[in-house]
């Protein structure tokens, strides 16, 4: 809590992100489209979506079965979550159609980009993503990502159960 207020109170968190070269912006733009920005965004949204269901599945089971409550009430809980899942699918499908999303997510990345990099760096980063290299990272991220999250949750997801085991009996 300290540590979150002492950021918070910091001058730099105060005065917000830098002021964006739009040369380096505009640079920004054109690499993001290079990169296929808006499709690869678009792909990982949906594996968001797809990998919704069995998290939930996963998180809300263990909560209800480590539950006291009665085997048939474990069991009305977990067809509730069955509606929840649903509900939450229908929600994030809405939320992910919303038209501005994507034109909004590709400006701010685009700040991003250029707040970061020189505007000789993009031209650099955008000269290395037109390569077959480039093109073939662009591809794999999606897939990478996806694996790389897997392998997270099974070397970090025994560590934090067990961690959350030791708190909760603290």
């Amino acid at each position: 809590v300290l540590a979150s207020l002492a950021l918070i109170a910091s001058p730099a968190f105060a005065q917000g992100p830098a002021p964006v070269d739009p040369a380096a912006a505009a640079a920004a733009r054109e690499m993001l489209v290079s990169m296929r920005y808006k499709e690869v965004a678009a792909a990982g949204m949906q594996q968001m979506v797809q990998a919704i269901p069995q998290q939930l599945r996963t998180m809300e089971a263990a909560r209800i079965n480590a539950s006291a409550a009665s085997a048939a009430d474990k069991k009305k809980s977990l067809e509730q979550v069955e509606q929840k899942i649903s509900f939450t699918l229908t929600a994030m499908r809405s939320l992910l159609a919303d038209p501005t999303l994507m034109d909004e997510l590709m400006t701010e990345t685009a700040a991003l980009y250029a707040r970061t990099f020189t505007l000789g760096e993009i031209r650099q980063l955008t000269a290395f993503y037109a390569t077959p290299l480039g093109q073939k990272m662009l591809l794999s991220m999606p897939v990478v990502m996806a694996e790389s999250a897997q392998i997270s949750n099974r070397i970090l997801g025994p560590r934090v159960k067990s961690m959350m085991q030791q708190v909760t009996q603290s």
